[in-house]
């Protein structure tokens, strides 16, 4: 049999799900209990830490607007795009869960 490669525009088909089949996919999403705790670092200790010691290691903190429209440093998210917990929360459920 010969492989193939996605550059050779072959891809695998899924079969067809029947119309009164039952789809469920499990998740793990991550734990909140405890991770509030990081909406009350206010963001002048965040800035700190992101100047350089000169120990070769710095950051950058990513400043976003807030669901209230103000700007804060982002915390949550892949990017730390998301400010609170709060916005983080209301955004899993409209993004994710598709609950609006």
């Amino acid at each position: 049999a010969r492989r193939h490669a996605l550059r050779d525009g072959v891809a695998i088909v899924p079969a067809a799900m029947p119309s009164q089949a039952n789809v469920v996919s499990l998740r793990m999403p991550l734990a909140l209990y405890g991770i509030a705790g990081i909406d009350e670092i206010h963001d002048s200790v965040i800035e700190a830490q992101a100047i350089s010691k000169g120990d070769g290691i710095k950051g950058r903190a990513h400043h976003v607007v807030d669901s209230q429209g103000a700007s804060r440093i982002g915390r949550y998210g892949w990017k730390a795009d998301i400010a609170t917990l709060k916005d983080m929360v209301a955004n899993a459920f409209a993004n994710e869960l598709g609950i609006t």
